[in-house]
């Protein structure tokens, strides 16, 4: 079993937050635990089991934790401490890590980091299965393009998005997001994938992008550009989200968030601003009764549910806070034991946020 390997951690602290801001329910904050790195959580993932959750920082440190205990279960790279043959004979990212994903089996994770490098590693032990070189700067976001995980984009900095197949060690196709009118690359901050399989992007052109890699036109390494709604010299796009139902969910540096339509060429019929804080994630939460719900984390501190209206259903954490880098969902009802489980009953949702503070929270809805 998997759990069986933890290694004990250091101490760890509980914490609660009552914050409310414009009428939102208030969440409680149930578990807040340091991660004995004391660098900020820059990504976190749960496993398709919800028995283990990734987390990544800025140190260029990877761990697996058990979720329901907190106790590291595996190490995946090496620390800052370390100097830079050491991380690289260990298959370790030199630079921070800033995604991660656990595939589809939940024995396998997917990373990519500030080093340009995405790479593959066993959850179990810890081992750098492959690593893939191509992007020219900071990897910004992986996303996978199936259900087996076989084939996943990754965003960069350097304004490309890569497609890559597991069984090769270079990108299988390439998109490169300029601004109008201009011929450098314009840096991407995310991407995610359609319900109809297209790759979605933005960044700091201001345009939301749609990329079909299976269209003949893409035998080029240069995807175009399908469509751009979304223009601004003083806004970039910072966050992503695609529902099954063909919406997407947009988050930008100036703290709006827009619901637009993928059928109807990207049409914005929905948005919000609750700061001016840039939004650093958007990730979909839906349960039966509000399928659209989605979750979002701000810069400020402030982590927000909105309905698929784009109505504020509770505040997890205020704003004026500790940044919030990321957060991964989970059914905390499927912890048959324990007093999280008790806390919300077999159909609670569990969230994992991490942030400036070098806190690993959970949070149950």
């Amino acid at each position: 079993m998997r759990p069986a390997q933890v290694k004990r951690m250091g101490s760890v602290g509980l914490k609660s937050s009552s914050h409310t801001k414009g009428g939102a329910r208030k969440a409680a904050i149930q578990d807040s635990r340091h991660l004995g790195v004391r660098y900020p959580i820059l990504c976190v993932d749960v496993s398709p089991f919800n028995d283990l959750c990734l987390a990544g920082s800025s140190a260029g440190n990877l761990k697996a934790f058990v979720l329901k205990t907190r106790q590291v279960f595996q190490t995946l790279t090496g620390s800052k401490s370390q100097d830079s043959k050491t991380l690289l004979s260990n298959g370790g990212h030199v630079g921070d890590v800033t995604t991660c994903n656990f595939f589809p089996s939940g024995k396998v994770a997917l990373t990519g980091a500030g080093d340009t490098l995405v790479k593959l590693w066993t959850v179990e032990n810890g081992e750098c299965l492959k690593t893939f070189s191509g992007h020219k700067g900071r990897v910004t976001r992986t996303c996978f393009l199936d259900k087996t995980g076989r084939t996943f984009a990754s965003a960069s900095s350097d304004g490309s998005v890569l497609v890559w197949d597991c069984a090769g060690s270079s990108g299988v196709c390439r998109y490169v997001d300029r601004k109008q009118g201009d011929l450098l690359a314009a840096p991407l901050n995310d991407c995610c994938m359609a319900a109809d399989g297209r790759i979605i992007c933005g960044g700091d052109s201001g345009r939301v992008s749609l990329v079909d890699t299976r269209s003949p036109s893409n035998a080029a390494t240069t995807f175009p550009i399908i469509k751009s709604d979304i223009r601004s010299n003083a806004m970039s796009i910072s966050a992503l989200s695609a529902s099954r139902e063909n919406c997407l969910y947009v988050g930008t540096n100036t703290g709006m968030i827009v619901r637009l339509d993928i059928r109807k060429a990207l049409t914005p019929f929905a948005s919000i601003r609750r700061s001016e804080a840039r939004i650093n994630r958007i990730v979909r939460a839906g349960t039966d009764t509000d399928p659209e719900m989605i979750i979002v984390a701000c810069i400020d501190g402030l982590m927000f549910s909105l309905d698929g209206k784009l109505s504020v259903g509770m505040d997890f954490v205020g704003a004026d806070c500790e940044a919030v880098f990321d957060v991964a969902v989970w059914s905390a009802g499927r912890l048959a034991s324990g007093g999280m489980c008790a806390i919300g009953g077999r159909n609670a949702l569990g969230l994992i946020s991490g942030g400036s503070d070098g806190v690993l929270r959970t949070h149950i809805v």
